[in-house]
């Protein structure tokens, strides 16, 4: 037998196995990272798009730069993975859902129609200043654009933002830390 054969028979053997409530707390378990405080790639394009696609107003892609340093010079993901977790605690269940995109460093936020800060609109470019404020008291910074959601596919929207984050990363002449 193959392993990916020998994986797939146990998944099968998972999910007969196990109750609605089992499954429902293992889907949440796989749709959310912990240690960032937001959804996965998958969990969020599965399970939280669907469901908020046709109230998304704006994306907010940033690539945090330096990320495999910072990691290194705190000796560990953990500690910097509180970091971007306490980054990310601005935002806001109701109005504002983040997942990450790639690899660790890449990370969306999706603003929805008729959302509020303080009881203000939420304008992507405060919330962009909010970001690089909240990483700035971590010594930590990221590369930001904000798109508007065009299209009911995911990566159609945030393409143009990918695109450009990295266009500004490669002119640098690094898609490390410049803090």
């Amino acid at each position: 037998m193959n392993a990916s054969y020998e994986s797939e028979k146990l998944m099968e053997d998972i999910l007969r196995g196990s109750s609605k409530e089992e499954l429902e707390e293992l889907l949440k378990k796989v749709s959310w990272n912990e240690g960032y405080g937001c959804y996965t790639r998958t969990g969020f394009e599965l399970v939280i798009w669907p469901e908020i696609k046709d109230r998304a107003e704006w994306f907010v892609y940033f690539d945090i730069n330096g990320l495999h340093e910072l990691n290194a010079e705190h000796g560990s993901y953990e500690p910097v993975n509180v970091m971007i977790k306490d980054v990310l605690s601005i935002t806001r269940s109701t109005d504002l859902k983040a997942a990450m995109l790639q690899s660790g460093d890449e990370i969306f936020i999706v603003i929805l129609k008729n959302s509020e800060h303080d009881g203000n609109p939420v304008d992507p470019q405060g919330l962009v200043g909010r970001l690089v404020h909240r990483f700035s008291t971590h010594n930590m910074s990221a590369t930001f654009d904000i798109v508007p959601a065009l299209s009911p596919d995911l990566m159609t929207n945030l393409e143009p933002a990918v695109k450009k984050v990295h266009a500004i990363k490669n002119r640098r002449g690094s898609l490390r830390r410049t803090s």
